[in-house]
């Protein structure tokens, strides 16, 4: 059973949790991918964009952050306002850091999904 926070103390286990998912988490698999993923095209075809050449897989996964690093900012800016909003109430402020996140990231991929559904 875990004991809630003084009152008018912001908890601040559930933003890094929050926060750790929507920022850390890709920022280690970008790194990974990065390191790790070849830098060359298989079967000698030409890297670039453009004119039939491709990404290698190395820098299509630093392109691919170039694409999601608005959308992720924007979430967790969102996603901070949303917990520091809900965190007012005093039963959600009572329970575990980690379900406080994991109910503010689910709310976020519900959002996600409607708004990819509308595009």
């Amino acid at each position: 059973m875990t004991v809630p926070p003084p009152r008018g103390q912001p908890g601040v286990r559930a933003y890094a949790y929050l926060f750790g998912v929507l920022w850390l988490l890709p920022l280690l698999l970008v790194g990974a991918g990065t390191l790790l993923l070849p830098d060359v095209n298989a079967d000698g075809q030409c890297e670039g964009i453009g004119f039939g050449c491709s990404l290698t897989p190395s820098d299509g996964v630093q392109f691919l952050v170039l694409l999601a690093a608005p959308l992720l900012l924007v979430g967790g800016v969102a996603g901070a306002l949303l917990l520091a909003v809900l965190r007012t109430q005093p039963a959600f402020a009572r329970t575990a850091p980690v379900l406080q996140a994991l109910a503010v990231l689910t709310v976020l991929a519900l959002v996600t999904v409607v708004l990819a559904a509308l595009a």
